[in-house]
C-alpha cells in the first residue's frame, strides 16, 4: 500500500525535477525510471542484474520513437546515473532490493513486482488530515503522531508534497508566504491548500493572520515603471516647465528619463497630442485622452492611508506621539493585498510631495545672509547640464538656517514665477532633491561618478520624447532618518 501511494506521488516529472532527484536535468527522467522497471520486471523473481547488463538492454531494446537514453551524448553520463537512480530514490520508493559485497546488484522488490504486473492490492485506507496549530508568528502543520497512522499509511503524500514544495517545510511564516505569493500562487490557493491538508475550514483568527502576512510589505519590491524618454535634456526641461504637464510627470531618474505614474499616463498622452508636442508610444494597448476615474478607497482605507503618512513623518520632525504597528496591521487585515500596496505607494508619493516642499518649492524662504553671483552658478550649472558632469555645491539649507556642501548630478533647471530651481540627484541623500539657485554660493567642477543607471537606449530622432516600460529594477539604498527612500 505505501508502494502505491509512494508512486504514485513521486513518479512525476515535477517532484522529480522539484528536489533535483537524479535524472531531473534530462529530458524526461521518469520514462527512463519505468523502462528500468520494466526491464527489471522481465527478469525472473530471483535473478539479479549488473549495471553493465541494464546499459546493454537499454541500448539494445527497440522503441517507436528515439529515447534521450540511446543517444551517444548520453554513453558516459548514464552508467552514473543509473547508480544513483538505484543507490538514491528508486530504494527510498522501496522499488529495489541491492547488493553491493563485489558490485552493485539489483533486482526489483516483491512489492514493486506485483505492482507492476497489476496484482490485486488492498484498498488504502482514507488519509488522515493534518493538524494545523497557529502563533504570532508561524503556522505549522503536524502529520498524524502515532505509529498506527504511518503504518496504514494514511498520510496523504500527495498533499504533503504539495505543501513542502509550497513552503519549503510543514511550518511557516510571514517570509515564506510572501515567497509563495510572489510566484503564481494566490492567497486564495493557499487558503484552500491549507484547508484542505487541515480536512476544514479556515478558522476567522488564522485567516486573518495569514491576510496580515500577505498584506505586510515585503523588504525589497520591483516595480514595472512607465517612463518618459527623451533625445535631449533641453527636451525634459521643456516639458517640466509647463504648468500644464508638471503635476502629471513623477521622479527623474537621470538627464532624459522621468518616471510617469501609470494613473497619470493617459491624461499625459492626451495633453501632449493636444499640445502638439510629438511622441512616440512604445507601451502596448495605452490609449490616450481618456481621463481615468477616482479610485475607490474605503473608510478603511483612507484610515490606513492617513496611518502610513503619520507614521512617516519622522522622517521630517519629531512626532509628540507614536502610532502603534499593531494598529495598522489590523487595519490592514481588512483590506485585500492590492489595496494595501496602493496605498503604500500613495503614501509614498504624498511624503515625496512634503520632501520637495521641504526642499524649496513651498513657503517663504528664510534670508539667505551669504552672496549669491545668481548669473554665473546659472552659467556653471548650464554648463554642466550639458555636459553631463557632477559638480560640488556650497549650499545655504533654509530650514537648519547652516552651510552645507553637496555633490550632485544636476539635471535641469526650472523657474518658477520670480525663482530658479536646480533638480538634481544628491549623492549625499541618494536621491533627487531640488536646491533654489539663490540659496547656492558657489559651484564648483566635481568628477564624474559611476553612473547608476546604463545609459538610455536612443530614440527616434523624430521623436522629442518616449514612452516606454524598461525592465524592473530593484532599488536598495541607505539614508538618515530625514530621508525620504523611494522604491522604482
Amino acid at each position: 500500500m505505501r508502494i502505491q501511494q509512494l508512486w504514485n506521488a513521486w513518479l512525476q516529472p515535477d517532484p522529480w525535477r522539484t528536489f533535483r532527484l537524479p535524472g531531473a536535468a534530462t529530458p524526461d527522467p521518469i520514462a527512463l525510471v519505468q523502462h528500468l522497471q520494466h526491464l527489471l520486471g522481465l527478469a525472473p523473481a530471483a535473478e539479479w542484474r549488473t549495471i553493465p547488463q541494464l546499459l546493454k538492454e537499454l541500448k539494445r531494446f527497440l522503441h517507436p520513437q528515439p529515447v534521450w537514453w540511446q543517444t551517444p551524448t548520453a554513453d558516459d553520463s548514464l552508467p552514473h546515473l543509473l547508480t544513483d537512480l538505484f543507490l538514491g530514490p528508486l530504494t527510498w520508493l522501496g522499488c529495489v532490493n541491492l547488493q553491493t559485497e563485489n558490485r552493485l546488484q539489483v533486482q526489483l522488490t516483491p512489492a514493486a513486482r506485483a505492482f507492476l504486473q497489476a496484482a490485486p492490492l488492498s484498498p488504502l485506507p482514507a488519509p488522515q488530515p493534518f493538524t494545523l496549530s497557529l502563533d504570532p508568528e508561524r503556522i505549522t502543520l503536524r502529520l498524524p503522531d502515532h505509529d498506527a497512522a504511518l503504518a496504514t499509511a494514511q498520510v496523504d503524500l500527495a498533499r504533503l508534497h504539495a505543501l513542502i514544495s509550497q513552503f519549503g517545510s510543514l511550518s511557516f511564516g510571514p517570509d515564506d508566504l510572501a515567497l509563495a505569493l510572489a510566484s503564481d500562487t494566490t492567497l486564495d490557493a493557499v487558503l484552500q491548500l491549507l484547508s484542505d491538508a487541515a480536512g476544514r475550514p479556515i478558522a476567522a483568527d488564522e485567516y486573518a493572520t495569514l491576510r496580515r502576512w500577505a498584506a505586510t510589505p515585503a523588504p525589497i519590491t520591483i516595480h514595472r515603471l512607465t517612463v518618459l524618454e527623451t533625445t535631449d535634456p533641453a527636451h525634459l526641461t521643456a516639458l517640466t516647465t509647463r504648468r500644464t504637464l508638471r503635476p502629471l510627470l513623477g521622479r527623474t531618474l537621470n538627464r532624459r528619463l522621468i518616471v510617469i505614474p501609470d494613473r497619470h499616463l493617459p491624461r499625459l498622452i492626451g495633453r501632449l497630442r493636444l499640445l502638439g508636442i510629438p511622441h512616440r508610444l512604445t507601451i502596448p494597448n495605452a490609449a490616450g485622452g481618456t481621463r481615468p476615474g477616482k479610485p475607490k478607497i474605503a473608510n478603511s482605507g483612507y484610515l490606513y492611508l492617513a496611518g502610513l503618512v503619520f507614521q512617516q513623518l519622522n522622517r521630517f520632525t519629531d512626532l509628540p506621539v507614536r502610532l502603534p504597528a499593531a494598529i495598522l496591521d489590523q487595519i490592514a487585515a481588512g483590506l485585500p493585498p492590492e489595496t494595501a500596496s496602493d496605498l503604500h505607494a500613495l503614501a509614498e508619493e504624498l511624503l515625496t510631495r512634503l520632501q520637495t516642499a521641504f526642499d524649496g518649492y513651498s513657503g517663504p524662504p528664510l534670508d539667505n545672509p551669504h552672496p549669491v553671483n545668481l548669473a554665473d552658478n546659472q552659467a556653471r550649472l548650464t554648463a554642466a547640464i550639458a555636459g553631463e558632469h557632477s559638480v560640488e555645491l556650497t549650499y545655504w539649507t533654509a530650514g537648519r538656517g547652516e552651510l552645507t556642501h553637496r555633490r550632485v548630478d544636476p539635471y535641469r533647471l526650472e523657474t518658477r514665477g520670480a525663482v530658479t530651481y536646480l533638480i538634481a540627484y544628491c549623492h549625499l541623500r541618494r536621491a533627487e532633491r531640488v536646491f533654489r539657485l539663490d540659496r547656492i554660493l558657489a559651484v564648483a567642477e566635481s568628477e564624474p561618478p559611476t553612473p547608476a543607471l546604463p545609459p538610455p537606449a536612443v530614440a527616434d530622432s523624430q521623436s522629442s520624447a518616449t514612452i516606454s516600460q524598461p525592465p524592473p529594477q530593484i532599488a536598495a539604498t541607505t539614508a538618515n532618518d530625514d530621508d525620504l527612500i523611494v522604491p522604482f
